[in-house]
């Protein structure tokens, strides 16, 4: 099956709203990462998520494909699971799992980067505030000691 069938496949499917029992987007989007926090994300940040959301396109028509294959087995095949049929239904769905294994990374490494990096930040802009704390600390005793009290 080419790039453009399978797109037309997956596309074709969700207009059906059925596929595996539930409603499926095939076409995810890099809005579903990005869209309701206030983080922005530099040039090479976006183009991770651009390929993360590739690389879900494409686990979605695998899955689709693994589906497609498991519903064209026989009762008997499905309950004995050794058919060579079968075996290509599981192949293909451990395919799609390694896909999306691979782009639910990409997607943590990126948001583990700006965690890492706004915590960094924090920790900077503490020890600041814990010096300016520890100053009026002294400052306040200082004062006890000139007044006497």
């Amino acid at each position: 099956m080419s790039a453009e069938n399978e797109r037309t496949a997956c596309q074709d499917s969700r207009t059906r709203g059925r596929f595996a029992g539930k409603q499926t987007d095939c076409q995810n989007n890099i809005k579903q990462f990005t869209e309701g926090f206030n983080i922005k994300f530099d040039l090479l940040e976006t183009k991770k998520l651009e390929r993360a959301v590739n690389i879900l396109d494409e686990a979605d028509i695998k899955f689709q494909q693994a589906t497609q294959l498991y519903d064209q087995l026989t009762v008997v095949e499905q309950k004995e699971r050794i058919s060579d049929e079968y075996q290509k239904a599981l192949k293909t769905l451990n395919e799609a799992s390694v896909k999306y294994k691979e782009a639910h990374t990409m997607v943590f490494e990126v948001y583990k980067a700006k965690a890492d990096a706004f915590w960094k930040k924090m920790t900077k802009v503490s020890h600041r505030a814990s010096g300016m704390d520890k100053a009026r600390y002294y400052e306040g005793k200082h004062l006890k000691v000139i007044t006497g009290d």
